[in-house]
């Protein structure tokens, strides 16, 4: 297949904030973006988007190919399908198989999407992972030939959406009854240790870069009011979580087959330095892990995406790297509706706070108030790693104490 040439069509399935749509039209692709209708004017109004295709379901492959036929066209009228998020990593896989248009390997797609998938290649490479099973059912999650505590979650989940450590087998057959769904599940034995994410570009199976940060907390402990976010790590004051984490991350993306684009890799840090592999995605992280690596090591992961995905050289260095340290944290409100909430202006006037970002909100039906879970990202910078941790917790500590809510436990 020919790389595409300037000007190429691009099909992105999904909006995402516009950021891929960005990445790609600076590249000179006319971007064409089958959008749900609650992004479709945004997509429509941004100026990035040569056409707007009006879907109900950006990451289904029915719903994108009877949007496109109502509107004339078809996979073939595209030179490349490029996946907004990574819940449509598959869906542009499929679509560009059968347009003949550059796309995320098909094989690739699903073993960075399955994560019993991705668990099964990952160990017959021979990578430290937690023992995995599949259970077709939620009854049958404290049936698993595993030790327990374990980590249930969905096989194509993202985030940490509905995943949940189950202590005990009592505990799982509790847990059976509030199960968001029926199955299957991936279920996990419990891997110790502080959990890292690493994240960076592959071109030609080779990891040309990285950056390795550390989670505030573990995943987990965001569910039970641990902020959620992370500090990147300085290669010059880390060289041997840099060394694993290289290591880790090129025999990975090699099991999974992902040779061209970014990724996002999560792990866990063990006494002796070594990580265990815990998940791998092929997208640009979520939170804004792009705009701390941009801001720490020069690397514009959008705009390596796009470069990839379009077969055109790595782009170099946006910035140089920078000598500070560089975080991000959620700012989150309980379950509710939000009353009363910190301004953008006064988040940004806090020590260390370089930008926020206010996250897209629901509306309560009866009030019309935000109903949120998350309300702001904001990232921070200082002078080293345990500065900018320590900014990120008393921000949101100032946060919760300047948020207040009404119906708690109400819609989210």
């Amino acid at each position: 297949m020919a790389p595409p040439e300037d000007d190429a069509r691009v099909l992105l399935l999904g909006w995402n904030a516009g950021r891929a749509a960005a990445a790609l039209a600076a590249l000179g692709a006319r971007v064409t973006c089958a959008a749900e209708p609650s992004e479709a004017a945004a997509a429509r109004d941004s100026g990035l988007i040569a056409q707007t295709v009006v879907v109900s379901d950006s990451a289904d492959t029915e719903a994108v190919l009877a949007g496109l036929a109502r509107s004339g066209h078809a996979p073939h009228d595209y030179a490349a399908v490029a996946p907004s998020q990574e819940t449509r990593v598959v869906a542009a896989a499929v679509l560009g198989a059968l347009g003949g248009a550059a796309a995320p390997p098909l094989d690739s797609a699903l073993a960075l999407r399955d994560k019993a998938v991705q668990k099964r290649l990952i160990r017959a490479a021979g990578i430290p992972t937690a023992a995995s099973a599949v259970a077709a059912s939620a009854v049958d999650v404290p049936l698993v030939p595993l030790r327990f505590p374990v980590v249930v979650k969905s096989p194509g989940g993202h985030a940490s959406l509905g995943t949940e450590r189950l202590e005990s087998r009592a505990h799982a057959r509790t847990w059976t009854y509030r199960a968001g769904h029926d199955g299957p599940w991936q279920v996990e034995e419990f891997v110790p240790g502080a959990e890292v994410h690493l994240d960076g570009v592959v071109r030609g199976g080779e990891v040309t870069a990285l950056a390795v940060s550390r989670y505030l907390g573990n995943v987990l402990t965001t569910h039970h009011g641990a902020p959620m976010g992370s500090v990147v790590t300085d290669p010059r004051r880390a060289p041997g979580l840099y060394r694993h984490g290289r290591s880790l991350t090129a025999r990975a993306l090699a099991a999974l087959g992902h040779r061209d684009g970014v990724f996002h890799l999560e792990a866990f840090e063990q006494p002796d330095g070594s990580l265990v592999f815990g998940e791998c995605a092929g997208r640009v992280a979520g939170g804004r892990i792009d705009e701390v690596v941009r801001r720490k090591l020069g690397v514009d992961l959008h705009q390596q995406w796009a470069a990839a995905l379009l077969a055109r050289p790595a782009p170099p260095p946006c910035t140089p790297p920078s000598d500070d340290a560089f975080g991000f944290v959620r700012l989150s409100a309980a379950p509710g509706i939000v009353d009363q909430a910190p301004a953008t202006r006064e988040i940004l006037a806090r020590p260390g706070v370089v930008t926020v970002e206010r996250e897209r909100r629901t509306r309560g039906a009866r009030t019309g108030r935000p109903v949120s879970f998350a309300v702001f990202r904001a990232v921070l910078t200082g002078t080293d790693e345990t500065q900018v941790a320590q900014r990120a917790q008393d921000l949101t500590d100032w946060f919760h104490q300047r948020t207040d809510q009404i119906l708690q436990g109400g819609p989210g």
